[in-house]
């Protein structure tokens, strides 16, 4: 469950420190991202690895309008592959 947390937290991490980055005072002339239309799902992935127990972790924010849902995918072994 570690692992986990610190994938959603690196991703919210990330998430914050881009609202941070904007300058408000910023030229006119700069190119600023398209809007997202109405209606459009916004999707932040992270994932972590922790090599002393070889295990990983996802961590997904989906956004629509508003609503955040937030969701995590459980610890797994890397597994080698099969020859």
């Amino acid at each position: 469950m570690e692992i986990i947390t610190k994938a959603i937290t690196a991703a919210k991490e990330w998430q914050y420190a881009q609202t941070l980055s904007h300058n408000p005072q910023a030229s006119e002339d700069q190119t600023h991202s398209p809007q997202t239309p109405p209606q459009s799902v916004t999707c932040y992935v992270d994932a972590a690895w922790q090599a002393n127990s070889r295990c990983c972790g996802l961590g997904i924010l989906f956004h629509l309008d508003g609503i955040k849902a937030e969701h995590s995918a459980n610890r797994t072994r890397l597994l080698g592959s099969g020859r």
